[in-house]
């Protein structure tokens, strides 16, 4: 919630249930919010949020499958993930297979989700 007070958005740590475990005693630093956009039209959702405060890399590549698995389950086609080069979503694609090189063309194509 907004504190009128402090200027701020206030709250706790959520990863979503059973998704990853949290501290719910935690106090959120901030939030990751999951989109979908669309390659053909003009279109982009967010389709989820996590309060988050620390976020890892394993903890990270996790939340992005959980994201693609309910895109396929719900017919869509997820061709690309996209993020700033903040490192914790450089170990989150590093850890998921992606390879990053000096060249967009060398970096590997298919990360496959199991």
């Amino acid at each position: 919630p907004f504190n009128k007070f402090t200027g701020k958005y206030e709250g706790f740590v959520n990863n979503g249930e059973g998704i990853l475990p949290f501290d719910t005693e935690a106090v959120s630093s901030g939030a990751l919010v999951f989109m979908l956009v669309g390659l053909q039209g003009c279109w982009n959702y967010p389709i989820g949020y996590v309060f988050c405060n620390k976020m890892t890399g394993t903890d990270l590549q996790a939340l992005i499958f959980k994201v693609i698995e309910l895109a396929l389950a719900n017919g869509l086609n997820v061709v690309s993930v996209t993020s700033d080069g903040c490192s914790v979503n450089i170990q989150a694609m590093a850890q998921a297979g992606c390879k990053m090189g000096q060249s967009v063309t060398i970096a590997q194509r298919n990360v496959y989700h199991t």
